[in-house]
């Protein structure tokens, strides 16, 4: 796939940038973890940033001490003082024809897609899922493709991963920042009965429940990003929800086992394993589901797969999806 550059030698100042965004245990928490890392640029330059967030006390965990005005937002945008700002919209709930007003006063509207949605106001739209998606002639201009997605500054950079290990001693489980469906304490009892002797690291967000865990098991609650990585980096394989995470597993080389936990990740379960970096279990309520994740880490007991995954995880996402936004922004208010 193609990736702009356009704008790449403009090094004028960022406008100031506003985040219109949501998150609660029954959204899930994906929005605002991936918009930390456009503060986190935005910031980096010396540019201020501010969040509107529609969220729940999960929300404020994730988002920390980040200046945020906690209202809903989705049916006000002309409310929404977005005068001389760069203003990124990641909202499920606002329709795209509502969004309108922003672009009045904003410098630019970004928006981020997921649901392959028509309508956005004129500006940028970024969708990172894998797969071809025609989006030409819009209004907006679209920038496709897992290299434009956002991840946090710990996933810019990461650290070379290991080579694969003759077998399965690892085995990273992540069911999302709320545990949606609750798959948590299955999935990782299904891994520890295949694989007995394995160390099995779970990865539970702000929203999760506390429920129990199969015994041998270990458990990680709102880990940094930092935390996260390392552990990504470690596995020898990862059995996820087909959310976010995704890119953030890809970044780090982790070979993942997908299950599907809401209807907007079907593309992901369709358009990953063509990228030959992960495999698709199904979804979450489907019959079979564990049978077919135990094929699937059956078949990952092969370490030259286990590496091939690895090299089309990383080849797919570089981590600099910020950084390329940040200069279709430039080139865009040149």
């Amino acid at each position: 796939m193609h990736i702009s550059d356009h704008g790449s030698q403009n090094t004028a100042p960022l406008p100031p940038l506003l985040i219109l965004t949501e998150g609660d245990r029954r959204r899930g928490l994906g929005h605002l973890g991936r918009c930390l890392g456009y503060a986190a640029h935005w910031r980096a330059e010396g540019r201020p940033v501010r969040w509107i967030v529609d969220g729940d006390e999960a929300a404020r965990a994730v988002l920390g001490a980040e200046a945020v005005q906690w209202r809903v937002w989705q049916d006000e945008t002309g409310t929404v003082d977005a005068h001389g700002h760069v203003v990124i919209v990641d909202s499920y709930d606002a329709r795209p024809q509502d969004l309108a007003p922003l672009a009045d006063g904003a410098r630019l509207v970004v928006c981020l897609d997921d649901l392959e949605r028509d309508g956005y106001p004129p500006g940028l739209v970024v969708h990172s899922a894998p797969g071809p998606l025609d989006r030409s002639g819009r209004a907006a201009r679209w920038l496709i493709g897992p290299a434009w997605q956002p991840m946090p500054p710990a996933f810019w950079r990461v650290p070379e991963r290991p080579p694969a290990r003759p077998v399965l001693g690892r085995v990273l489980v992540l069911t999302g920042g709320t545990d949606l469906r609750n798959l948590g304490p299955g999935l990782a009892g299904l891994v520890r009965g295949r694989l007995p002797q394995a160390r099995i690291d779970v990865v539970l967000g702000a929203g999760a429940a506390a429920t129990p865990f199969p015994d041998g098991v270990i458990l990680h609650r709102n880990l940094a990003p930092e935390a996260l990585r390392d552990l990504m980096l470690a596995c020898d394989a990862a059995v996820s929800a087909a959310g976010q995470t995704l890119f953030q597993l890809a970044r780090c080389g982790a070979p993942t086992i997908m299950v599907g936990v809401a209807g907007n990740q079907a593309r992901h379960l369709r358009e990953w394993p063509r990228t030959g970096a992960m495999t698709s279990a199904g979804d979450w309520d489907a019959p079979g589901l564990h049978d077919r994740i135990a094929a699937h880490l059956e078949a990952l007991a092969s370490p030259d797969l286990r590496a091939a995954m690895s090299r089309c995880g990383q080849a797919a996402v570089d981590g600099q999806g910020v950084a390329r936004l940040a200069r279709e922004v430039r080139g865009s208010l040149a």
